[in-house]
């Protein structure tokens, strides 16, 4: 369990890392910091499916190397907190724009400087220039917040 905790911290980083090269910094903070809702919705999931008097569940969770006899249901405020938070990050979608020619909102690259330029002019264009948004590296930063759940899981 010490060896996937530690894989998944560094998936998270990893892919928080990999999703700012792909959209704004702003989507890729907020896709990154799900990990509160992911865990929620998680929960729900879990205590629905814990609760279920089903003997098939029953057996998978006798046989389970981990606790999941003991989960806790979320609390209402939790899930409106959660609700509340998905409902932002839809409000933030929508400046995911696709509207000029040859541009994607599913995957934006900027490509780099041609190679007579020097080092020089291309350290300030990376600098200076701005990063659209796009789906692509959205869910490469959501990703992150989904390894990072499992790190926290393990951790508890």
């Amino acid at each position: 369990l010490l060896i996937l905790s530690g894989i998944s911290l560094g998936i998270h980083f990893s892919m928080w890392v990999y999703s700012l090269r792909y959209t704004s910094i702003t989507h890729s903070l907020l896709w990154v910091s799900m990990s509160p809702i992911v865990l929620n919705i998680g929960s729900w999931i879990l205590y629905i499916i814990v609760n279920n008097n089903n003997i098939l569940t029953r057996i998978l969770f006798a046989l389970s190397p981990f606790p999941i006899s003991n989960v806790k249901k979320p609390t209402w405020l939790e899930t409106f907190g959660a609700a509340a938070g998905i409902s932002g990050a839809m409000i933030l979608l929508l400046d995911i724009k696709g509207s000029e020619v040859g541009k994607s909102i599913f995957f934006y690259h900027k490509r780099s400087v041609s190679t007579d330029n020097d080092i020089v002019q291309q350290m300030d264009q990376v600098q200076n220039s701005n990063h659209r948004p796009s789906i692509f590296g959205d869910v490469a930063a959501f990703s992150g917040a989904i390894a990072v759940c499992i790190y926290l899981v393990i951790g508890k």
